[in-house]
């Protein structure tokens, strides 16, 4: 007979690690594009500019 008194090992915990996993992931590739985004492909400068941006995370 199985002892049903205490919580499963990889249920609650292991979705919980799964899900933070995945959101720290996305959050991290987010940061990546904004930095790609407003420092490498310096976006304020080309918006004064009046220029269009063709390159980096807006090719």
């Amino acid at each position: 007979m199985k002892d049903s008194s205490h919580m499963s090992y990889f249920r609650v915990g292991s979705v919980y690690v799964l899900k933070t996993f995945l959101l720290t992931i996305i959050g991290i590739i987010l940061i990546i594009l904004w930095v790609q985004a407003v420092i490498i492909s310096k976006i304020d400068k080309n918006i004064t500019e009046n220029k269009l941006v063709t390159t980096g995370a807006y090719a």
